[in-house]
């Protein structure tokens, strides 16, 4: 009889404490049971760094490798890398261009990605997302990129300016608390601090791959090219003024003290003919400014000045790209371009 007692006791305790603790919302339950999705690294050509969440050292990136949520990924000069999402959507990324995986979740039919383009330039291919809940985002600097199942460009130059160029279905654009939608065939540039402008009509010629594989064909705003005939290129006839887009090494960026190039990435196909030792200088800061000797080459929207000697330790450099250098269009950058970068205590072993 005492031990039923004890027993019937016993149950009492466990009811009360179950009804006096609070119950779980439908939102509690939601969005416990989103489950964190990875993604894949495909390498195209070249190299990338690889920073995981709770690291402070890159790595190098591997084909194939497996990124969790919280990885940032920066590619090196001459390189392109993709990541391919659990939903198929997938995001090329061009040479010297640093993003960051911020979500990668699912929940039942629906699902969210979201990405951090601090630099550089992607080509985002976003699966159709049936799902209301679903979404697709890239946030940088200066703006936000949203979707539901699109193809579009982003680029964020040095001066944490954005660029999204939008060439199947739509994108909306906000900065400041306002918003732009974006229509298949037009780009819109947010500048950094400022909200979106209205769109424009894309002026400008974009080269993806839409896979490791390249592909060809031609085509005019909105439509698409037929595949397997070499490199897809997409003509889209009106100009855009040249604008660089990244830099190697980056603004403010502290580097070995060796003789390295210095590059610069341009939007549009530039006249080589206008990148030059003089539209196209390095020079060490100090007293009195000391030009330094080197020679400019220009090759797949890419400048690069090579210096003659290894460059000095413990300096700051200024690098200066002029309104002389001209697109094939015949349009000159809009203001001289410059960036500055430091040279560390001594050269790597």
């Amino acid at each position: 009889m005492r031990n039923r007692l004890r027993y019937l006791v016993a149950v009492l305790l466990v009811i009360i404490s179950l009804s006096a603790s609070p119950s779980c919302s439908a939102s509690q339950i939601s969005s416990s049971s989103a489950i964190n999705q990875q993604c894949t690294l495909t390498i195209i050509n070249g190299g990338v760094k690889i920073l995981i969440s709770g690291s402070t050292g890159w790595v190098p990136g591997s084909n194939g490798m497996t990124l969790n949520v919280g990885t940032r990924i920066n590619t090196l000069p001459d390189s392109k890398a993709m990541l391919t999402f659990y939903n198929g959507s997938t995001v090329e990324l061009d040479q010297s261009t640093d993003l960051e995986i911020q979500k990668s979740e699912s929940q039942g039919k629906s699902g969210r990605i979201v990405l951090k383009q601090i630099l550089g330039k992607s080509v985002n291919r976003v699966v159709e997302l049936i799902d209301p809940g679903s979404r697709y985002e890239i946030q940088t600097p200066s703006a936000y990129a949203l979707v539901r199942g699109t193809l579009f460009s982003v680029e964020v130059d040095g001066l944490k300016n954005t660029t999204v160029k939008v060439i199947e279905n739509a994108v909306i654009v906000g900065a400041q608390g306002q918003t732009v939608s974006v229509p298949a065939g037009y780009q819109v540039t947010v500048l950094f601090g400022s909200p979106p402008p209205p769109p424009v009509q894309i002026s400008s010629v974009i080269a993806f791959s839409p896979s490791a594989s390249f592909f060809s064909g031609s085509m005019t705003a909105g439509t698409r090219p037929a595949r397997g005939q070499g490199p897809e290129v997409w003509q889209l006839h009106q100009l855009t003024p040249p604008v660089v887009v990244t830099t190697n090494p980056l603004p403010r960026e502290r580097i070995p003290a060796t003789r390295r190039p210095v590059t610069a990435a341009f939007n549009v196909p530039m006249n080589p003919e206008t990148l030059n030792a003089t539209s196209f200088t390095l020079s060490k800061l100090g007293v009195a400014d000391t030009p330094v000797a080197g020679t400019v080459t220009y090759d797949a929207l890419t400048a690069t000045f090579m210096p003659n000697a290894a460059l000095d330790l413990r300096s700051e450099y200024t690098a200066t790209i002029t309104t002389a250098a001209i697109s094939l269009g015949g349009l000159p950058l809009a203001n001289n371009y410059m960036w500055s970068f430091a040279t560390l205590g001594g050269p790597v072993p």
